[in-house]
């Protein structure tokens, strides 16, 4: 057979890294990077390859090639797409007649934002629930990031977004707390790191004179790239941040311009702020008075900043107060892209090119519905993922619609979502595997996987530091049983008699308020064709040039420069609401649990995006069960031993999971990777287990669980885990030693 090479990019996480495949006889024969990419330059990490396993279709991860119905004893059918669909209809219709449209609520995950997801499934799924009637959307962003919501619709936004570092202007100083992109591969917008290649961004970044401060209770293989490491006690980075605001307003080192401009309540800050005075800032977090001030310093120092955090900072607790300060920091620092820098590139989301302040919505307190007896307001469009169980059981939510994700893992107390997942009238998941929701759903869609799909990289082309487009055709031809996530959600608003328009807008927006779109075609099955040429209308590059060029271009564009704000323009960033400033006092008062001797913070792993490649071979083979990372020290001090399997416990729950000593955490934490699911043959590893999700636990507002930072004991295993396990925790337990 003759090889045939692709050029295309990686859907499995945001970093879109653009990838080469060698097809041979429908399967992808060998991998690599594309050297050619404008982002990547030929980088790509092993999620890269445990997609190409789920293509071809090897070991224990393997694909639906047929869309599933679940009969009365609990067994699934293949059923053809189509026929599935009709049903389907049939039975939303009956739940829409009978309960009403809002007792309907649609879940996006992970792998529905990927490619041309956010322009095609995205936009379809807010234009179906527009239509019929139902606000209750929901997603895992609430789950791990939503303090960043809550923050920009109580401070506001600056318009110009975070600066970034690029090849044409660089930053003094780049903060990351909670962070690890060389590992997550999650950077810009919501933090100033890279996603493309992150390790050597970071180190470019450094060469070019970037002083980098990483925040982080281990010594990440980020914060190992640091300037300076702030090896905080997890949990408290609000006092650290309530503690360089003091240094920097108590010495005048702050961006007075800019503040004079763009902010309100600075002087409420600087009061908030006072009792964090350095000694007690150091008791808090566990960091020495110098390098804190040390930290200061370089801030005071830089002209260009950028402070920003990803999810370990927000699934810890008080992550509402955490973030807030977080980005009061960033803006006494100015760390946005002023005028006379370059704007973003963006061809479907056009950046915004002028100074301005999105001011403050509080989406949440505004009229309208509310999700749970909670009575949760929306944040960004959409409600706390983690109330959905409460909804379910009290009778609001009846049916489910997920496109692309695990909920039944992804929500904490699994055994309490799970019993709400099987109390639906209807459950529907679209997804490539059978997976701990797809075992409970009534269908299950088999969609086409991403190498089987024309597609462009529309998600990531607006996040990139140069111009950038990309289509991809498939590389592969996908199986006869299955259909695009898109065509699953058009043909069932088909069924339904709903008239789809895409739109094009900003993030949360109110979608039947945004102003114009492309109204599908609902008579006759569109082309993807139609939605790519009308998203790329505005392009220096027409969508049928792109796709005969058939790979990653950087459009030669002259720079658009941000322009200076309106005069008339009164706009401010809130830095200290009310409510903010009663969550700083609740925080000072709170004591830490004496009874419990660790904290245990969430850490990702390289080969696992969220969920998914769990169950890859190779995957599997390495990690055979959950491993608690222990400091040798406190492993010796507890009389533990590597290796050895211990039960985690917390006020809520326990867990099981193998020691394996690592020396980069700071003594009295412990560590694990937060999505993990039980195997046959393996004790419960997965630390939602360790997790409540009543609303009495939960933060305020967005009503997040604490996934981190949680007080738990570890003592000795009875009986131990699966056998060969301990071999494989002995030996990743080693090499993070030796790291």
């Amino acid at each position: 057979m003759t090889i045939k090479t692709v050029k295309s990019f990686c859907r499995s996480c945001a970093g879109h890294c653009g990838m080469e495949f060698d097809v041979e006889d429908g399967h992808i024969v060998k991998a690599r990077g594309d050297k050619d990419h404008p982002l990547t330059k030929g980088y790509f990490c092993i999620k890269g390859l445990a997609s190409v396993d789920l293509h071809n279709g090897d070991g224990a991860d393997q694909r639906l090639k047929s869309s599933k119905k679940q009969l009365d004893d609990g067994s699934f059918v293949d059923i053809d797409a189509e026929v599935a669909l009709d049903e389907i209809a049939l039975r939303l219709r009956q739940v829409i007649d009978t309960y009403g449209p809002e007792s309907v609520a649609v879940w996006t995950g992970t792998t529905s934002y990927m490619g041309a997801g956010m322009l095609t499934t995205q936009s379809m799924l807010k234009s179906l629930m527009c239509e019929i009637g139902t606000p209750h959307l929901l997603s895992a962003m609430s789950l791990d990031q939503s303090a960043k919501w809550v923050t920009a619709l109580r401070m506001g936004a600056f318009a110009t977004g975070k600066r970034l570092p690029s090849l044409s202007q660089n930053l003094d100083v780049m903060m990351l707390i909670g962070a690890n992109p060389v590992v997550s591969h999650q950077g810009a917008p919501l933090n100033p790191a890279s996603g493309w290649n992150p390790g050597k961004a970071l180190r470019d970044a450094k060469r070019n004179g970037t002083k980098l401060i990483v925040v982080d209770p281990r010594k990440t293989e980020t914060a190992r790239l640091a300037d300076i490491h702030l090896q905080i006690i997890p949990g408290q980075d609000a006092a650290l941040m309530g503690g360089l605001i003091k240094i920097l307003l108590d010495n005048g080192w702050h961006d007075q311009d800019f503040c004079d401009q763009f902010v309100d309540h600075l002087d409420l800050l600087h009061r908030a702020v006072a009792v964090f005075d350095l000694q007690s800032v150091a008791r808090r977090t566990g960091l020495p008075a110098e390098l804190i001030e040390q930290a200061a310093q370089i801030l005071r120092d830089a002209k260009k900043v950028s402070i920003g955090s990803g999810t370990g900072h927000n699934m810890a607790s008080n992550c509402n107060l955490s973030e807030h300060l977080t980005e009061a920091l960033n803006a006494i620092c100015a760390g946005y892209k002023r005028a006379g820098e370059e704007a973003a590139a963006g061809f479907i989301n056009i950046n915004c090119a002028k100074e301005a302040v999105y001011p403050p919505t509080r989406t949440w307190e505004k009229d309208g519905p509310r999700f749970s007896s909670e009575g949760a307001g929306r944040l960004m469009g959409e409600f706390p993922a983690a109330l959905l169980p409460q909804a379910i059981f009290e009778g609001q939510i009846k049916a489910l619609i997920i496109v692309g994700a695990n909920p039944a893992v992804s929500i904490s107390d699994p055994k309490k979502t799970r019993a709400a997942l099987e109390h639906l009238d209807l459950l529907v998941t679209v997804d490539p595997r059978m997976t701990e929701t797809s075992e409970l759903s009534d269908y299950v869609i088999a969609p086409a996987l991403p190498y089987e799909k024309h597609d462009i990289a529309a998600l990531t082309e607006s996040w990139g530091m140069v111009p950038f487009m990309q289509y991809t055709p498939p590389v592969l031809e996908k199986p006869a049983g299955v259909i695009e996530d898109w065509e699953f959600v058009w043909g069932l608003a088909k069924r339904l008699d709903v008239q789809l328009t895409l739109k094009i807008g900003p993030y949360g927006a109110e979608y039947g308020l945004i102003p114009g779109g492309l109204k599908v075609d609902m008579q006759n099955k569109p082309s993807v064709d139609d939605f790519f040429s009308w998203a790329y209308s505005n392009a220096p590059v027409s969508y049928a040039d792109l796709k005969r060029q058939a790979c990653a271009i950087s459009p030669d564009v002259a720079p658009v420069l941000i322009q200076p704000a309106d005069k008339d323009d009164t706009a401010r960033l809130d830095l200290m609401p009310d409510d903010v400033l009663q969550e700083l006092h609740d925080y000072l008062v709170k004591t830490a649990d004496a009874s419990y001797d660790y904290l245990l913070c969430s850490r990702r792993l390289l080969e696992i995006m969220n969920s998914s490649f769990r169950l890859n071979e190779r995957i599997k083979a390495r990690y055979q069960a959950n491993r608690l990372f222990m400091n040798p020290e406190d492993i010796a001090a507890a009389g533990l031993q590597d290796a050895q399997a211990v039960e985690i416990q917390s006020k809520h729950g326990k867990i099981a999971g193998l020691l394996a000593e690592d020396r980069t955490l700071r003594r009295g934490v412990v560590s694990m990777t937060h999505h993990w699911a039980a195997e046959e043959g393996v004790r419960d590893g997965h630390t939602a287990n360790l997790i409540s999700i009543d609303p009495r636990e939960l933060s305020t507002i967005n009503y997040m669980p604490q996934q981190s930072a949680i007080p738990v004991n570890v003592k000795p295993l009875k009986g131990g885990l699966r056998t060969g396990a301990a071999a494989s925790a002995t030996e990743a337990g080693s090499k993070v030693s030796a790291a």
